[in-house]
């Protein structure tokens, strides 16, 4: 009968067995009401018969006794009664001294807490205190306690409960009580670290921090009740205030922060683009001003002189030539303050004045009633009218445009612009002419084409024709044909080579770009000081318009009056474009105005188109001209006529006097020669250029003849 003390491990009976060889062969077996019967020695108190018994078959015999562990004393208990300690924001647990290693749980209950079922500490005390209820008081009470086991942290009473819940291997206390004060931590007189604080807009959040705070009291601090630091400028109200009233003595401190508004610079000092000329306007605004504000506000700029210029919103359109004053402003807005305006000068010069003047003829002194008045081109870059004048006064007078021949000689005409207050004076540009008598005969050449009908772009001779009709120089030298049996407008450059300008050998009229365009037996062309090319469309009974693209369109006149067999016959009839009647156009001029004038053969009529495509008949005089071919007007208004049925060359001065130039017989074999001496076969087109030169389409010759002074 072994008697022993638990010590928390397991703890058997010795055994002696005789003979000793038998001690392998034994067994030992531990048991009582709840526990075994097993080999393992037991480990809690209590009291364990014990059996041991031989295993060997040859053998008998065996023993009985008991084992006694008696329960430890619990001897536990609290290091302090009573504490009292100051908050620190950590746990803060009770301190136990436990001889025997009891298996203690220590339990936190604040004073203000309530238990399940309304059960207080004192009841848990008094039941654990009675070895008849402990038991129970434990198995009741335990799942309460086991959620405060962690050692409290904040301000408050607390009831500390200590409990060793083995009450079979300890003897009594099982429970230790106490109590647990954690009393709150004295505020530091925390204050702001600046007194009213002025601080000027910068675009940040502006904080006012605290000073003092020493052991580092949670504190809310508020702007204007707001917990976000302010940005804008204003005057904010600032409350720094204990947020932990719990753990920390309350304490609350007040002060103002002004945000004042940022200073706001425009640079650069000089923002305007100085000096300008006026050629350039418009000019865009960014161009010319670029000023801006250190807040990065816009910058507005007045102008205050709105007679130089006008201030748009994306551009400057400058008015004339001085010095404008251009103001830059920046009013501010909440943050920033209104800036400083900056005035600049802005300078703008005149613009330049550039004269363009075409040469001048070698012009013809006329004896036999013809016109002496010629005209004179030149313009200036600026729009400006361009004044002409010469020390030659013997020679020409000058009136306006037009200068009228003397005599004859050579000397020299100054084109002069002196400007305005926008535009400089041009440099004058002196041009010399010639003055020659009139000529007497004029020879006659083959400028391109053959004898051969048919249809080849060549140069010179080696191109081919069907039947060319009008033609018609521009201010460059470049020659335009109406080539009647081809249906194009064909094109001789200056070095003679012959290109198709439009039309194509289908006749048609339809309007298009280039050779997409239709054409009927186009009879006349003319040239106006744009490029624009006119045609006499002879059968489609129209006048077209070639533009500088080469894009063809209809100007006036229609093919819808027609005759029984459906070619349209056309007629006489006034009217706007398209509304106007024609019978056979064959001939077309354009004058310096750009109205176009057309040989109306089968109306025996000389027409009229304005620029606003008005058209209206000029003269119908069926026993003028044995039959109307082509026109053509030179620089002062002379007029050179194709008598295709009488094969002459006819001039029309401006006083309405008739010359014959040319021809005035029938050519049944081509003939060159002095004037009456040459001979033509149907002449339809013709052209004049600026030395006097006249070109004409000799339509069953298929050439183009060159008729030149002598």
């Amino acid at each position: 009968n072994t008697n022993t003390t638990y010590n928390g491990s397991p703890q058997g009976v010795a055994v002696t067995v005789s003979p000793p060889f038998l001690s392998n062969k034994v067994s030992v077996s531990y048991s009582n009401a709840t526990y075994g019967p097993t080999s393992n020695p037991p480990t809690n108190a209590g009291t364990y018969p014990v059996v041991v018994s031989v295993t060997d078959p040859n053998y008998a015999g065996g023993a009985t006794s008991s084992l006694t562990i008696a329960p430890i004393a619990s001897a536990f208990g609290f290091s302090s009664i009573n504490p009292r300690v100051a908050y620190n924001g950590s746990n803060q647990p009770v301190a136990l001294t436990n001889v025997n290693g009891a298996p203690v749980s220590v339990y936190y209950i604040s004073s203000t807490n309530s238990l399940p079922g309304g059960v207080t500490v004192a009841q848990i005390s008094f039941a654990l205190a009675h070895p008849s209820t402990a038991s129970t008081a434990l198995a009741t009470y335990l799942p309460f306690l086991r959620t405060y086991t962690n050692p409290p942290s904040g301000v408050g009473l607390y009831y500390v409960l200590a409990v060793n819940a083995n009450t079979n291997d300890y003897t009594p206390p099982y429970f230790q009580t106490n109590t647990l004060t954690i009393a709150p931590i004295s505020t530091p007189a925390f204050t702001f670290g600046s007194t009213n604080p002025v601080v000027t807009y910068n675009g940040s959040n502006v904080t006012v921090g605290l000073t003092n705070n020493t052991n580092g009291t949670p504190v809310t601090v508020t702007y204007n009740g707001l917990t976000s630091p302010p940005v804008g400028a204003g005057t904010y109200t600032v409350v720094a205030t204990v947020t932990d009233t719990n753990n920390y003595t309350f304490r609350s401190v007040t002060n103002t922060l002004v945000i004042v508004k940022a200073p706001n610079v425009i640079t650069p000092t000089v923002f305007a683009v100085s000096p300008l000329s006026y050629s350039t306007s418009p000019i865009s605004v960014g161009l010319v001003l670029g000023a801006s504000a250190s807040s990065g506000l816009p910058v507005t700029y007045s102008n205050l002189s709105p007679s130089l210029l006008t201030l748009g919103t994306t551009n400057l359109i400058l008015l004339g030539a001085g010095t404008a004053t251009i103001v830059a402003s920046q009013s501010g807005d909440s943050n920033y303050l209104a800036a400083l305006p900056v005035t600049n000068p802005v300078v703008i010069t005149k613009a330049s004045n550039v004269i363009t003047y075409f040469p001048l003829s070698n012009w013809v002194y006329n004896t036999n009633g013809l016109s002496n008045t010629y005209g004179l081109d030149a313009y200036a870059s600026s729009g400006l009218q361009v004044t002409f004048s010469s020390t030659n006064t013997n020679l020409i007078s000058i009136s306006g445009t037009n200068v009228t021949l003397l005599g004859v000689g050579s000397g020299s005409i100054v084109a002069s612009q002196n400007g305005n207050s926008a535009y400089a004076a041009a440099t004058p540009v002196t041009n010399p002419f010639t003055i020659s008598p009139k000529a007497a005969n004029y020879m006659v050449t083959t400028y391109a084409g053959q004898t051969n009908r048919g249809f080849t772009n060549a140069q010179g001779t080696n191109a081919a024709f069907m039947s060319p009709g009008g033609v018609a120089l521009d201010r460059f030298g470049n020659l335009y044909v109406a080539d009647e049996g081809n249906n194009m407008i064909r094109k001789i450059d200056t070095n003679g080579n012959v290109t198709t300008l439009a039309g194509n050998t289908n006749s048609g009229s339809q309007n298009g770009q280039g050779t997409n365009a239709g054409f009927w037996g186009p009879s006349g062309v003319a040239v106006d000081g744009s490029g624009n090319v006119y045609v006499a469309d002879q059968y489609n009974n129209m006048i077209r318009k070639i533009d500088t693209n080469g894009l063809v369109m209809t100007l006036a006149g229609n093919n819808t009056v027609t005759n029984d067999y459906g070619y349209a016959v056309g007629g006489l009839a006034d009217g706007i474009g398209t509304n106007a009647l024609f019978a056979g156009p064959v001939g077309v001029a354009v004058d310096r105005s750009g109205n176009v004038y057309v040989a109306d053969k089968y109306n025996s009529a000389i027409r009229r188109i304005d620029t606003n495509a008005v058209v209206t008949t000029v003269i119908a005089a069926p026993s003028v001209f044995f039959g109307l071919g082509g026109v053509t007007v030179d620089g002062s208004g002379n007029l050179f006529v194709t008598d295709s049925d009488g094969n002459a060359i006819r001039e029309i001065s401006t006083t309405g006097v008739v010359t014959t130039l040319a021809g005035g017989s029938y050519g049944w074999v081509m003939q060159n020669g002095l004037g009456t001496n040459a001979t033509f076969n149907w002449p339809t087109g013709i052209a004049v250029d600026a030395v006097g030169h006249i070109y004409v389409g000799d339509i069953f010759n298929n050439a183009i003849r060159l008729l030149t002074p002598q």
